[in-house]
């Protein structure tokens, strides 16, 4: 598992300067997406603990 997640570290910095700023964009989108996803789930835990004494 570690040595699938090495090679896919070495290829992702392998690439070239194009395919770079395509993977920036998508690092991007994803911490926006874990962002979107943390204040739902804030959301929703804060919700639920109201409803439980």
């Amino acid at each position: 598992m570690m040595n699938s997640a090495y090679n896919l570290f070495k290829c992702f910095f392998s690439n070239k300067k194009a395919e770079v700023k395509v993977s920036i964009r998508e690092l991007i989108t994803y911490v926006v997406l874990a962002i979107v996803a943390f204040f739902l789930i804030y959301i929703v835990w804060t919700k639920l603990k109201s409803f439980i004494p």
